[in-house]
C-alpha cells in the first residue's frame, strides 16, 4: 500500500487528474470484479511510528511490505472515494 503525501484539495484533484498516472506508478485503485474502486485518503500526523503491540496502538495502520520496526501510521481518515459502475463518484 503506498503512502502519498497530499493535502485535502491535491487528495481530490489527484483522483481526478491523474487517475492514470496513479494506476501505472502505484496500481492504485484496484478495481474489483464489477468495476467499482474506492480509494481513502489518510492523514499523515508526523510520519511513521512503531507499533508498541498494546491496545494503546489501536489506532495505527501497519505496513508488514516495510523492512523497519517503525512502519506504521496513526489512523486519521481525511476522504473516502468510491466509483460505482453506475458512473457514480461517492466522496465521504
Amino acid at each position: 500500500m503506498p503512502i502519498l503525501k497530499y493535502s485535502l484539495t491535491d487528495s481530490c484533484h489527484s483522483v481526478f487528474g491523474h487517475q492514470a498516472d496513479l494506476e501505472k506508478r502505484y496500481g492504485i485503485p484496484v478495481s474489483r470484479h464489477d468495476g467499482s474502486w474506492s480509494i481513502f485518503f489518510m492523514g499523515w500526523q508526523g510520519g511513521y511510528r512503531k507499533d508498541s503491540l498494546t491496545d494503546e496502538d489501536s489506532d495505527l495502520l501497519c505496513f508488514d511490505d516495510m523492512n523497519s520496526d517503525v512502519n506504521c501510521i496513526r489512523k486519521e481518515p481525511l476522504l473516502w472515494v468510491s466509483y460505482t459502475p453506475q458512473n457514480k463518484l461517492h466522496f465521504w
